[in-house]
C-alpha cells in the first residue's frame, strides 16, 4: 500500500475528528499524492466508510479544482462558465488511467495544443460558490486542488480568504510539486505533509499489480527515484523495447528459414506484422535493427568495450553474431538506413516489409 504510516495517520486523525481544514500535500513526483488525498477525501464525505468499490472518486461533496488549458474558440464561453466542470470528463478519465501522473501529463491528456495550464481564479470562485452550499449527501465537503504550483496569484489570494474562514465542516487538500513555489501565507494555514520517496519494493509490488512483467518491474523500480509514475514510464519503456527486440529477432529468423530452408511462410507472416505498424513503430524497429546490427559486428569481431547489448528476451546475440562479418556488415546498416529513407518518403509499408525481409535474407545468410 502506497504511502502506508501516513495514510494511517490521517485515518487515525479522520477518525478522531481531528483533520486540519487545510492539508497541503508536497509531491516531488509520482509519490501517491492524488490518490491519498482523493482516498482520504472519500472516506471523510463518506463518515468512513468508502471502500474498494469507490475508486473512481466520484461523489457529490468531493470537489476537484486542478490545472485546465483555454480551449479552442468555439467551446471558450462553455469553458469560461465552469472551467474545471468543462474538463470533468477528461479528469475522471486521467484519474482512473494515470492517478499517479504528473501535472504535465495531464495537460497533455487534457488537450493536444501546446498552451500553458493555470488555476485560474474563476475556477476558485467557482469553487468557493459550491462549497459554501449545503452538503448534498455528507454533512462534510472535501476540496481536492491539485497543481498548486500553477495557481495564479489571483487565484492564490482568493483562495487565502477561504482557508482563513473556511466554510463549516469544510477540508481542503492542496497538493503541490514544490513548497517554495506557493504563498507563503497560505502555507502557514495548512498542515504540511512532505511525501517520502517511494521504497522500490512498493513500486515493484505496484507495477505488478498493474499487470507488468515481473522481472521488468524489478528493473524499473530500482531506478524509478521513487517514483511510482516514473516506473511506470521506464516499465513501459522496457517493455516497448522488448517487443521490437522480438519482432526483429522474428525477422531474422523468418529471413534465416527463407535463406536455409527456402520456406517463404515466415518471411509472408511477418511481412504482414510489420506492414500492420504505423510509420513511426516501423521507424524505431529499423532503428533498433541498426543498433542490433552493431552490436552483433563489435561481438564477432571481439570488440568488447563497445558490446553493451542485453537482450530483454534471453536471446543469445552471441550465436547470432556469427552471421555478421566485415563482408555484409556495410551492406545490413545501408539496408537499413535505406529503408528508413524510404519511410520518410512515404513509401508504402506493406510493400517495403516485403522486400526489406527478402533483401535482409539475402545478405545475412548469403551462400559463399
Amino acid at each position: 500500500m502506497i504511502q502506508y504510516q501516513i495514510r494511517e495517520e490521517l485515518l487515525k486523525n479522520i477518525k478522531n475528528d481531528r483533520v486540519p481544514n487545510a492539508i497541503c500535500f508536497i509531491d516531488k513526483g509520482g509519490r501517491g499524492s492524488l490518490k491519498l488525498a482523493s482516498e482520504m477525501g472519500l472516506t471523510i464525505v463518506k463518515n468512513l466508510n468508502a471502500s474498494s468499490n469507490d475508486l473512481n472518486y466520484i461523489h457529490p461533496d468531493l470537489h476537484y479544482v486542478y490545472p485546465t488549458k483555454i480551449p479552442k474558440k468555439k467551446n471558450e464561453k462553455l469553458f469560461k462558465k465552469d472551467m474545471s466542470a468543462f474538463y470533468i470528463d477528461k479528469w475522471r478519465e486521467f484519474m482512473n488511467a494515470q492517478i499517479y501522473g504528473s501535472v504535465d501529463e495531464w495537460l497533455d491528456f487534457s488537450s493536444f495544443d501546446n498552451k500553458n495550464g493555470t488555476i485560474r481564479v474563476d475556477q476558485i470562485s467557482k469553487a468557493i460558490s459550491i462549497l459554501n452550499l449545503k452538503p448534498f449527501q455528507s454533512d462534510k465537503k472535501v476540496c481536492v486542488i491539485w497543481g498548486m504550483n500553477l495557481l495564479k496569484e489571483e487565484a492564490a489570494n482568493k483562495l487565502l480568504k477561504i482557508i482563513e474562514e473556511p466554510p463549516k465542516k469544510t477540508y481542503f487538500f492542496l497538493i503541490a510539486e514544490d513548497e517554495k513555489k506557493i504563498m507563503p501565507t497560505i502555507t502557514s494555514r495548512c498542515q504540511i505533509i512532505r511525501l517520502p520517496p517511494l521504497r522500490t519494493e512498493e513500486i515493484k509490488e505496484n507495477l505488478i499489480k498493474m499487470g507488468h512483467d515481473a522481472s521488468l518491474a524489478l528493473e524499473a523500480s530500482k531506478a524509478s527515484n521513487g517514483s511510482l509514475n516514473e516506473g511506470v514510464a521506464k516499465v513501459y519503456n522496457e517493455e516497448i523495447i522488448k517487443e521490437r527486440e522480438r519482432l526483429f529477432i522474428d525477422c531474422l529468423r523468418g529471413c534465416y528459414m527463407a535463406s536455409n530452408r527456402a520456406d517463404f511462410s515466415h518471411i509472408i507472416k511477418i511481412s504482414n506484422d510489420l506492414g500492420a505498424l504505423n510509420k513511426s513503430d516501423l521507424k524505431h524497429l529499423l532503428l533498433f535493427g541498426i543498433n542490433f546490427i552493431r552490436q552483433s559486428f563489435f561481438y564477432s569481431n571481439g570488440v568488447k568495450r563497445l558490446y553493451e547489448f542485453k537482450s530483454l528476451n534471453d536471446f543469445s546475440i552471441e550465436n547470432f553474431a556469427i552471421y555478421v562479418s566485415n563482408k555484409n556488415y556495410k551492406k545490413l546498416i545501408s539496408l537499413l538506413e535505406l529503408n528508413l529513407y524510404y519511410i520518410g518518403r512515404n513509401a508504402n509499408i506493406k510493400i517495403l516489409s516485403t522486400s526489406f525481409l527478402f533483401e535482409l535474407s539475402n545478405i545475412l545468410y548469403e551462400k559463399n
